[in-house]
């Protein structure tokens, strides 16, 4: 606040002392004019001076940074408040920010300018005896107060708070090109020269608004470096020039040198000269850049250039929803497979297709194939093992492997869904490969001989996808139908064998009689099953002994056994023999048929894919082509 004192220039000193300092030079024989003489007249009566501005010490700052409260400190004037308890100090007021559009938050321990109007309290500008140190606390803090009291003491930051001391006083960007012209610019030491105006944050980052007169006095050559560092150097920065020569990286430099090389290491570009370049500029330099357009309609990056445009990475991808649109007077194309991939199309009997279809083909088609034969190995292997002292009973444990798996089997197989489907592939790469290497990585896949053929002519193979999509789906139709007929025969057939039942008698008999006419009548061929016909006569025989009745009990052990399941008197009955056949497995024929079908059905969604698949990448081969009609080749 504004105070009078007699104690003018420090804190302390006697109106001795002061008056002293005042009129050091009282004994001087020089002579005084009439200005000097009336300001030293002046000096030796005034007894008090007026302070309209006064030091604060920051104490705290205000947690609550809401609206009105933004900004604000609680402070204790080093002079009219000295040593006054920090209760007090915030019982008369917060000092809010002097400016509303630049704001360094102070810490608490420092010391801002601070004075009064129309009932506010406002402070600016933290006094910094040593400019060289960006966060100087160590010089002035505790200033206001020297009771040595506890409750008077400022809450310094590393006490109080999240905040922490990382600067290793970053000032503005270094021009070292007088002490190492190979470093470039960069580094934490400022180049702080005549007119310039430096925005210095407390986190190694800065606003740094300078001219290249140092390098080439009265220059017109205004320039801006923004930068955010690390203590290790590590950072991002931005340039902008007017005048100047921008100092880029040695990696930079290099790059630019590069551009001129094509694939083989022939010169053919123009390179991007980084260096010897005055005209305005801007550089941005960081670990990772990344342009964003986020409108919905007009978000548009646009990049334009009167000259070259130089784009140089490790892998360069450029993706759109809808088009890319490429014109030019002239397409080049310095690519070492595109070149290859050239010279065999030239060279004829070759098919360009993504890259790894027979490499790594040639392993998914011995997959699909292994998947193929554990479904029918664990089928044929479908031949019960009897409980050890007994006979024809199935194991229930067996029973229980076996099922789980032909179960995972069946699983093996829907992987064969994705190998068909090429969705594997990088659609992204392309090589060249014969016909004849297509064939052999994909023999072990069933039709696939007959789909590869076709692709020597291209057109027919495009042309017929909706061909083979409709023969497809006659197929599956007619698969599905079959299937479904079968379905009542092969599970009753698995219960009796593999199943938890042991009763197999009388009735029995008739269900299964009843369910192989049942599958007649639907239009299935016992013929074209294995030992179809054979196990309806022998049902048809046992039937016919069944209904001429039992009269003794020889007879009735030799149709059905003395009724021990376990006994060889059963095992030996009509009945008995007929279940064991089951249980061998001698009429497996409808699960084999019904397996046949599956791997049928297989191969046939196979044989559709591929050719879906390979269609495409046919017309895509075919635009390759085009393409390259149009390339140059260097």
């Amino acid at each position: 606040m504004a105070y009078f004192d007699e104690a003018g220039i420090k804190t302390q000193e006697t109106k001795e002392q002061n008056n002293i300092r005042l009129e050091d030079n009282s004994t001087s024989n020089d002579i005084v004019d009439e200005s000097l003489l009336r300001q030293k007249l002046k000096n030796l009566v005034q007894k008090e001076f007026f302070h309209q501005l006064e030091p604060v010490e920051v104490l705290e700052i205000v947690s609550d940074q809401n609206k009105n409260k933004f900004g604000k400190i609680i402070g204790r004037y080093v002079y009219s408040e000295h040593n006054q308890p920090l209760n007090d100090c915030r019982e008369s007021g917060a000092f809010i920010p002097l400016q509303s559009n630049i704001i360094q938050m102070p810490l608490p321990g420092e010391v801002v300018i601070g004075f009064e109007f129309d009932g506010n309290r406002y402070y600016f500008s933290a006094i910094n005896p040593t400019p060289a140190d960006v966060n100087n606390l160590d010089e002035l803090k505790g200033l206001s107060n020297t009771t040595g009291q506890e409750e008077y003491k400022t809450k310094f930051f590393e006490q109080s708070s999240y905040y922490a001391d990382n600067s290793d006083n970053v000032k503005g960007r270094k021009d070292n090109r007088e002490e190492n012209t190979t470093k470039r610019r960069g580094g934490k030491n400022s180049s702080f020269d005549l007119g310039d105006t430096l925005i210095q944050g407390r986190h190694n980052n800065f606003v740094h608004l300078s001219s290249d007169q140092r390098k080439n006095p009265k220059s017109d050559s205004g320039n801006i470096t923004i930068g955010a560092y690390r203590k290790n150097d590590k950072g991002s920065s931005i340039e902008i020039t007017t005048r100047e020569e921008i100092l880029y990286p040695q990696k930079v430099i290099q790059l630019g040198e590069d551009m001129k090389f094509d694939t083989f290491g022939n010169t053919t570009k123009e390179p991007f000269i980084a260096e010897g370049f005055t005209e305005p500029s801007i550089f941005l330099n960081s670990d990772r850049i990344v342009l964003f357009a986020a409108g919905e309609e007009q978000g548009d990056i646009a990049i334009f250039a009167n000259n070259n445009v130089h784009i140089k990475g490790k892998s360069v991808q450029i993706r759109n929803a809808e088009v890319v649109d490429v014109n030019s007077k002239q397409f080049v194309q310095n690519v070492e497979n595109v070149y290859r991939i050239t010279q065999d199309v030239k060279a004829g009997n070759v098919i360009i297709l993504p890259e790894g279809v027979v490499e790594e083909g040639a392993d998914k088609a011995q997959e699909y194939r292994k998947n193929i034969n554990k479904l029918i190995n664990k089928i044929n292997s479908l031949i019960p093992a009897a409980i050890p002292g007994t006979r024809a009973t199935p194991n229930p444990l067996w029973f229980k492997n076996i099922r789980d798996g032909i179960k995972d089997a069946r699983e093996a197989l829907e992987q064969n869904k994705l190998i068909t489907s090429l969705k594997w592939l990088d659609f992204k790469k392309w090589k060249t490969y014969t016909i004849e290497e297509l064939k052999e990585a994909w023999s072990p896949v069933p039709g696939m001989a007959e789909i590869i053929s076709q692709l020597s002519n291209l057109q027919s193979l495009i042309e017929d996808v909706e061909r083979v999509q409709e023969e497809y789906n006659v197929i599956k139709s007619d698969i599905e139908n079959t299937r479904a007929i079968l379905s009542a025969p092969k599970d009753y057939i698995a219960e009796i064998a593999y199943g938890s039942a042991v009763t197999f008698g009388g009735k029995e008999i008739v269900s299964l009689t009843d369910i192989l006419n049942k599958y007649e009548d639907d239009g299935g061929k016992l013929s074209e099953v294995e030992n179809g016909e054979e196990l309806k006569e022998r049902l048809q025989s046992v039937n016919q002994e069944i209904e001429q009745g039992v009269f003794d009990e020889a007879t009735e052990e030799r149709i059905f056994g003395d009724g021990d399941p376990n006994s060889s008197t059963t095992a030996n009955s009509l009945v008995g023999k007929l279940k064991s056949d089951i249980q061998s497995g001698l009429y497996n024929g409808f699960m084999m048929q019904d397996l046949d079908l599956e791997i049928k059905l297989e191969t046939e969604t196979a044989k559709k894919d591929l050719t879906v698949m390979l269609s495409e990448a046919s017309k895509q081969n075919q635009e390759i082509q085009e393409e390259l009609k149009w390339t140059k080749i260097n």
